[in-house]
């Protein structure tokens, strides 16, 4: 849902995707007014340094290196696979919520992380993006 909400723009003013469809625009009116009452921007704030803190210790692991090697191993040109986003869930401590989603904001691959364990999540991420390589190559 993260992903998915991150390509209907700047919130809290969530677009609608498809006009023609009455469900978009009710899941726009539903996230637009969830995002006010749940005062998620101030939410964000208060724990913005804990997102740049998880992310930094991603960014420090060895994640890179193995999905470099992983590249390497298939000999795929790293210009050939698409970017991937890491999307950090603080509320998951325990890297439950992995899984390769699309974010539409970036139009990107996604995989959304707890930031419990960043060492052992190299395999969990090297794992992921083997399915966007692998589903392309299927595609």
């Amino acid at each position: 849902m993260a992903s998915f909400t991150r390509g209907l723009g700047k919130a809290p003013a969530f677009e609608t995707l498809d006009e023609t469809n009455p469900i978009y625009k009710q899941l726009s009116q539903a996230l637009q007014e969830f995002y006010v009452a749940a005062d998620i921007h101030n939410l964000f704030l208060k724990y913005e340094s804990e997102y740049k803190k998880a992310a930094t210790a991603y960014k420090q692991t060895d994640v890179l290196d193995a999905i470099c090697k992983l590249l390497y191993f298939l000999k795929i040109e790293s210009q050939e696979v698409s970017e991937l986003t890491v999307l950090i869930n603080l509320i998951d401590g325990n890297l439950n919520g992995q899984g390769l989603n699309y974010d539409y904001g970036l139009q990107t691959p996604s995989i959304i992380l707890g930031p419990g364990k960043a060492n052992s999540g190299k395999m969990i991420m090297t794992h992921e993006y083997l399915h966007g390589i692998i589903g392309s190559i299927l595609d």
